[in-house]
């Protein structure tokens, strides 16, 4: 009973992502806490693990059911890299505010563009598994039910009549 009610709790997928963040931001954080002798800097890694997440889950829960998912792929690329290009500007107006240390550059624009975009494709990617899993037991319940419905079927057709006949005829011989 403790298993079951384990189970559902870690199959939950606000846990999941609760552990998801804590692996990808919280660890690598800690194991670099050493570094962080200005409290900017470390606001600035916050603010990247943030907005790696809203992005992510902007794209989850609203651009690709709204567009990717009925097949509007234009519309959802053109959406996402314009987000992702915003955000970016955003997102380097915010850490040169945090950190006065920072100073914007195009290489810096590149770079967080990409590894944005690198991060809501692998978001997405995990989106469309989890959706093809999900699909893929579907089918095979249906396929389960269905077997299971033709012999109910058959069962059905079995007349205890005709078996009678049968034996009966077979014991005459």
């Amino acid at each position: 009973m403790i298993n079951t009610k384990l189970e559902k709790i870690l199959a939950s997928r606000v846990i999941q992502n609760i552990v998801f963040w804590i692996f990808y931001a919280l660890i690598p954080f800690l194991i670099n806490w050493s570094r962080y002798r200005v409290t900017a800097d470390m606001l600035t890694d916050l603010q990247y693990y943030l907005d790696c997440a809203l992005l992510g889950y902007i794209n989850n829960f609203f651009l690709m059911p709204k567009f990717f998912d009925k097949k509007k792929y234009t519309t959802y690329f053109l959406l996402v890299l314009s987000l992702i290009w915003g955000y970016n500007i955003v997102t380097e107006e915010i850490a040169t505010y945090l950190s006065h240390n920072y100073k914007i550059t195009t290489l810096g624009y590149i770079y967080n563009g990409l590894d944005f975009i690198l991060f809501t494709v692998a978001f997405a990617s995990g989106r469309l598994v989890r959706k093809y899993l999900h699909q893929e037991k579907l089918i095979t319940q249906l396929k389960e039910k269905q077997l299971q419905t033709e012999i109910n079927f058959l069962k059905s057709q079995i007349n205890p009549h005709l078996l009678f006949n049968t034996l009966n005829t077979l014991y005459s011989y």
